[in-house]
Formats: C-alpha cells, structure tokens, sequence
C-alpha cells in the first residue's frame, strides 16, 4: 500500500463527514424554502388577487413575487439534498474501505496457509505460558 492509498484511506471519514454536512445543510435549505413556499402559497389562497378598485392585491402581489423567488432555491436544495446523499452514500469510511483493502489479501490461499501454521504456533506458545503461570502459582501457595 502505497503512502498515498494511506494518506486517502484516512481522509476518508473526513470526507464523508463534509458531504454528511453539506447534505445535511440543503436539507434544512430545502425545510425552509419549502414551509415558505407552502405558507405564501396559503397567503396567495386567503387574499383575493383583483380588490375593489380592480387593482391586484399587493398582499397577493407580495406572496407571487416571493413564491417566484422561492420556487427555483427549493428545487436546487432538493436536487443538492439528493445528489449530495447519494455521493454520501457511496464514499465508504476509513473502517469500511480499510475492510474492502485487507480482507481479500488476508483471506488469499497463500495468507490462510500462513495464518494456520501462525495459530498452531500461538496455540503452543500459549498453552506454555499457562502451564508456565500454574507452575507459578503452585510454587507459590508451597
């Protein structure tokens, strides 16, 4: 593993950590475009669009005008808050692609031969080292 894959390989919670955040932030983006959209839009339904002199309302006039503003914020939050889960989505954490980069070199054929005769020598070492540690203890209570 080159110094490069491992620089990477431990910026990666980083990374997922600032597209959790982003996406987090058009989130709350698109919650507040949203409810304003939805509270002009009830604005717009309470107050008649024509008053008695036959001029446009200017609190319906207002809502319109802000609706209009509103409308394209909204659907850039809503596009961002996807895309930006997605990518979220598909970014692994330095745990996950530590697991994707050394399972399969442990798990290889050559590896598992290895790791047999590496377990039956740590086996006998330790079943030394207890019969070691109870001799102890028996000296010790004599």
């Amino acid at each position: 593993m080159t110094e490069s894959t491992m620089y990477w390989l431990t910026r990666l919670d980083a990374i997922n950590n600032l597209f959790h955040s982003l996406g987090l932030l058009a989130f709350v983006t698109l919650f507040i475009t949203f409810a304003t959209y939805v509270i002009t839009g009830l604005i717009k339904g309470c107050s008649a669009r024509w008053n008695r002199d036959d001029h446009v309302d200017p609190d319906w006039q207002a809502a319109d005008n802000c609706q209009k503003t509103v409308r394209p914020v909204m659907i850039c939050a809503l596009i961002l808050t996807v895309a930006l889960s997605l990518v979220k989505v598909f970014i692994p954490t330095t745990r996950e692609m530590a697991a994707i980069k050394v399972v399969p070199v442990v798990a290889s054929p050559e590896n598992c031969q290895k790791l047999k005769a590496m377990n039956s020598d740590i086996l006998d070492v330790a079943a030394e080292w207890l019969k070691d540690i109870k001799e102890n203890k028996k000296e010790k209570k004599n």
